[in-house]
Parts: C-alpha cells; sequence; structure tokens
C-alpha cells in the first residue's frame, strides 16, 4: 500500500504557489524545475509515487548521457579497441553511482555535462558552430552551480574561436 505521505522530498523543498508548485532556491535550479514539473504533470503526491517517477526519469536521463557519451567518444576517439575502453571507463566513472538507486536529481546535471561536452567535441570536429556553446554551458550551469567548472574549458573554446576565425564569429 503507498504511503499517504506527503512529497517533502531530497529533490526539492516545494513551495506553493497559486495552481502550480515551485521548487525553492537551491543550487541545481533547472534540474529541480524539472523534477518539479514531473511532479505536477503526472499528479503525485505521495513519497512512494514520487519515487516511481524517479525510476523513470533516471532511466531515461541515463540513457541518454550513455548516447551522449557514446558519440563523444566517437569524435575523439579513433581505434575501436581504444574506443571501448574509453567508453568503458568514462561510464565506470563514479558519478555512475547516481544511475543506481541514488535518488537525486544528479541525472539531469550528468546529462547535461555530457551533452555539453558532445557540443564542444563536435564544434572541435567543424560540426557544431561555437555560438551554440556558449548557451549549452548557461544551461549546464544553471542545472548545477557547481558545473560553473567547465567555464575555463568553454573560454579556451572561445579563444581559440577567435585565433581561427576572428572576433566576428564569436557574435
Amino acid at each position: 500500500m503507498p504511503s499517504a505521505q506527503p512529497v517533502a522530498t531530497a529533490a526539492s523543498v516545494r513551495i506553493e504557489h497559486g495552481a502550480t508548485t515551485m521548487p525553492s532556491q537551491r543550487n541545481e535550479p533547472l534540474a529541480t524545475l524539472a523534477f518539479s514539473l514531473l511532479l505536477d504533470v503526472f499528479g503525485m503526491g505521495t513519497f512512494a509515487q514520487f519515487l516511481s517517477s524517479f525510476l523513470g526519469a533516471e532511466i531515461l536521463l541515463g540513457a541518454a548521457t550513455i548516447v551522449c557519451v557514446f558519440y563523444t567518444l566517437r569524435l575523439l576517439v579513433r581505434e575501436p579497441e581504444d574506443r571501448l575502453l574509453a567508453f568503458g571507463f568514462v561510464l565506470a566513472f563514479p558519478m555512475m553511482q547516481l544511475y543506481f538507486g541514488y535518488v537525486e536529481i544528479y541525472g539531469a546535471v550528468v546529462l547535461a555535462v555530457a551533452a555539453f561536452t558532445l557540443l564542444a567535441a563536435l564544434h572541435l570536429a567543424g560540426r557544431c558552430p561555437f555560438r551554440y556553446l556558449p548557451a549549452a554551458f548557461l544551461a549546464v550551469a544553471l542545472t548545477h552551480y557547481g558545473t560553473v567548472i567547465l567555464l575555463p574549458g568553454l573560454l579556451v573554446l572561445a579563444w581559440r574561436e577567435r585565433e581561427l576565425h576572428g572576433p566576428r564569429e564569436l557574435a
């Protein structure tokens, strides 16, 4: 029998605001908002329902992360044997524990970092214009403020773009 306990979760302390429920201030605003909206859309009001929704969302986020990592390594590593080893290493990275029972919102963060890394690799391969990278970085940084550590990488890519194509291409 599901618990009738109201949702006051590790994912967010929720604040009632009119007809919608908004997450409180946290260090991962987009990730918290996404999971909060998921709860509202599917009308989940109990902790058991919340955990079920997290499982489904984490499986989808994990699958999308694996796809991003696969394509990133396909761009960066040429030899199939090396690519397989790199793929295994990256997926065994300690953050993968988040997909194996740790109920939190970091699955969205890992996916955002993987997607940003894929866009950066596509840019380095000449298949993605630089103008998409600042917006992608902003989305990553809003997913979790700790990902601001990727800023030096974005700045290096901006410097490289300026050196190769001039300052006009940065706009």
